[in-house]
C-alpha cells in the first residue's frame, strides 16, 4: 500500500527571506497546521462512522451463515467460498478502520516555550519549524487516508460478497 498523497517536499533553508516573507510563511505555517488538524479529526470521524458499518457487516455475516451451509454440491460450494471471502474481507476492513482511528499520530507543532529559549532573532528559527512540522503531518494525513480508501473497499467487497453469496445460496 504506497502512500497515494505523500509530500514530497522537503523545507528549504529561510535564512536569505526578508521578515515580510518571514511572517507570510509563519503565518502560511500555523492555517496549515489547523487544517491538518481540521482534517485528521474528519478522517477519524469518518472512521468511526465506517467502524459501525463494518461490524454491521459482519454481524450480518455471522448471520447469514446457516443460510449459506443449507444448499449442497456445487452451489453450497459457491455460495460458502463467496460467503468466506466476504468475511475475511469485512475482518480486514474492520481492522483497518480501527487502526486508521487508534493508531497513534505525528504531527508537527511549534512549542512556545522551547521558541523562548531560542536566541533572538527568532522569526527565521520560527518559519523553519513551521516548514518542519507541515511535512510531519501531511504525512501522517496521507497514510491515514490511504488506510481509509483501503478499509472502504474491503468492506464494500465484503457487503457484496455476502449479498451474492446469499442470492446463490437461495437459488
Amino acid at each position: 500500500m504506497a502512500l497515494e498523497s505523500a509530500n514530497p517536499n522537503n523545507p528549504g533553508d529561510v535564512s536569505n527571506f526578508d521578515d515580510d516573507s518571514l511572517q507570510l510563511l509563519i503565518e502560511d505555517g500555523r492555517r496549515q497546521l489547523e487544517d491538518q488538524s481540521d482534517r485528521f479529526k474528519h478522517v477519524c470521524d469518518r472512521a468511526l462512522a465506517l467502524l459501525t458499518i463494518s461490524l454491521a457487516v459482519i454481524g450480518l455475516m455471522a448471520t447469514s451463515y446457516p443460510h449459506v451451509l443449507r444448499p449442497s454440491g456445487t452451489r453450497g460450494d459457491v455460495a460458502l467460498g463467496l460467503w468466506s471471502a466476504g468475511a475475511l474481507l469485512a475482518v480486514l476492513g474492520t481492522l483497518l478502520t480501527a487502526a486508521v482511528a487508534v493508531a497513534r499520530a505525528d504531527f508537527g507543532a511549534i512549542d512556545a516555550t522551547v521558541m523562548s529559549n531560542l536566541s533572538p532573532p527568532i522569526k527565521a528559527k520560527l518559519a523553519g519549524e513551521f516548514a518542519k512540522a507541515v511535512v510531519v503531518g501531511e504525512t501522517t494525513l496521507a497514510a491515514r487516508v490511504t488506510l481509509f480508501r483501503q478499509a472502504v473497499r474491503r468492506v464494500c467487497w465484503a457487503a457484496i460478497l455476502l449479498g451474492v453469496a446469499y442470492v446463490v445460496a437461495a437459488a
